[in-house]
Formats: structure tokens, sequence, C-alpha cells
């Protein structure tokens, strides 16, 4: 079982609770009903945009940042009385895994390299299987941004080149960090090859995070099903219709509980 687990860079709140609580269910009764070992993974996604915006609001380092949340994180599961994951997996302590990921894909046709130091997946590589959680459609006219280096629209980024004073690492193709998506294929991949039999998150992940992540796996492992199952949970909402999310300053944390 994989988990994509927070991006540390604040407090979590009680849409996150919801979300942890439910597959903390599912996995206590498939442990206790029916007495199967779980192996479950989760994954701390320490380095992204928002760390490194906040990061720089507060004046401190990104590893900083993200290191006091992922504790912070930990403490309300425990108050919650959330089974912890077998193992939880960093994004940081894995950049060579993601780097030699990135590679595999690069050799295989299925990505490329920009003179910019980006990399992207070449959606159109895997044209017909792309779109299992929800139907795409890739468009050979879809305009693109003016100033962007991807081929097509839909392609997506599993390197990004760093920006000044940014923090980063040595690649293949300059410095810079790994894309949100491939960071879970890579960790999860890690720990259970080429076959995942249940994969949880919240509803807003199921495109394009596990989407992508579908399609990265298959490509890699050459495989013509990743992943078994994809369990997603439904939003908490506050006052109708209004999904609880940080960007719209409508939470309320699990501390408050």
């Amino acid at each position: 079982m994989y988990s994509c687990g927070p991006t540390v860079y604040d407090h979590a709140h009680l849409g996150h609770a919801c979300s942890y609580v439910k597959f903390d269910i599912i996995r206590r009764i498939i442990t206790k009903i029916f007495g199967k070992e779980v192996v479950m993974v989760m994954g701390i996604t320490d380095i992204d945009d928002k760390i490194i915006k906040r990061a720089n609001e507060m004046n401190i380092s990104p590893v900083a940042l993200a290191r006091f949340y992922e504790e912070d994180f930990k403490r309300d599961m425990e108050a919650l009385k959330v089974l912890p994951p077998t193992i939880y997996m960093r994004v940081t302590e894995n950049i060579p895994q993601v780097i030699a990921f990135i590679q595999q894909l690069v050799a295989s046709g299925h990505a490329y390299a920009t003179s910019r130091g980006n990399v992207y997946f070449d959606i159109r590589s895997w044209e017909g299987r792309y779109g299992k959680l929800r139907q795409i459609y890739i468009d050979e006219e879809e305009e693109m941004a003016v100033d962007s280096d991807k081929h097509h629209m839909k392609d997506f980024a599993l390197w990004k080149a760093a920006s000044p004073q940014e923090m980063c690492w040595d690649s293949p193709w300059g410095k810079g960090r790994p894309g949100w998506h491939i960071e879970c294929s890579t960790i999860s991949s890690l720990v259970f090859g080429q076959h995942l039999d249940i994969h949880t998150g919240g509803i807003d992940l199921a495109f394009p995070h596990h989407e992508n992540e579908i399609t990265q796996c298959e490509a890699y492992h050459q495989c013509q099903q990743w992943g078994n199952y994809f369990l997603h949970s439904g939003h908490l909402h506050v006052k109708g219709s209004v999904k609880m999310s940080k960007s719209l300053k409508n939470y309320v944390t699990i501390k408050v509980l």
C-alpha cells in the first residue's frame, strides 16, 4: 500500500485528518478482519515550490521548514491514533534514484530533455494508454504557452531546472529538482517494484498526479498494469459545497481539536 503523504510546508488541517483516518480504517480492516499483512509506504514531499516559497518568507532553509512540519504532521497523526506507515520515505533522500528513473524514461523514448535543463514526459509516446483514471484527449493542435519549452501542452515535468539561489541537485541535465509526479513513482517503485496493490490519496490527486504516476510507472516497468486499486477520499466541505483548503484559507488545523 502506498500513500501520498503530506507536502510539509504548513500545519495539517481537518481535511487531511479526514483522509488519513479513512485510509487507516481500511488498513485496519485488511489487517484485522482479513488477516493480511500490509506493508505501507508514505512518501514525504519535502521539496517543492510551496516549501521554497514559505521558507523564503520565513527566512529559513527549506530543509529546516520541511523537517519542522514533517514532525508536526507525525504528531498530529499520533494524536488521531492513525497507525504510522511501515516506512516514511523523503523525496530529498532519494534524489539519485529519481534521476535514474528519469534517465530510463529518456532512454526508452518516453521523455526528453530541453535546452533549458528541464525534462518532460512525452505524452504522445503514451498515446492510447494515457487516461486510465480520467478520459483524456491528446489534441495535436492544442496551443502552447508562448514561453514553454514543452513539445506538447499535456507533457509534464519530470525534472525542473533550478532557479537562482534555489535548493537543487546536480543531474545529467544540469542543476534542478524533481517534478512532483516522479517523486511518488520512484519511491513506490523502490519498495514495490512493478506491481502495487493499493494506492491511496485525496480525490484531487486522481488527476493529474495519480494519472501521471501510472503513466510513468507503466512506461518505466514496461508493464500493462502497475496499480491494482486507487482509493480516493472525498473533500471535507465547509459552508455547503466549498472544500476545506489551504489555498482558500478556510481550513481548521488538527491541533484545534
